[in-house]
């Protein structure tokens, strides 16, 4: 299992992207941008992934915008 961790400092909170046996998450960088690339169960080398996204905290969770 994958998943992330950012923590906001100046607030003082943490936010976690995770799916628990659901998915795996991979972050990336592409041109400047950070982008999660979304994977069922466990990442296999070559495999596509389910779903891209941009990562952004809302409703107080961290999660991410489809692309």
């Amino acid at each position: 299992m994958t998943y992330y961790i950012v923590n906001d400092y100046i607030q003082k909170k943490s936010y976690v992207l995770k799916d628990r046996m659901k998915y795996d998450y991979i972050l990336r960088a592409d041109q400047g941008k950070l982008y999660v690339d979304k994977y069922a169960n466990s990442v296999i080398e070559n495999e596509t992934p389910e779903e891209t996204g941009i990562p952004m905290i809302k409703d107080g969770q961290l999660q991410f915008l489809s692309v």
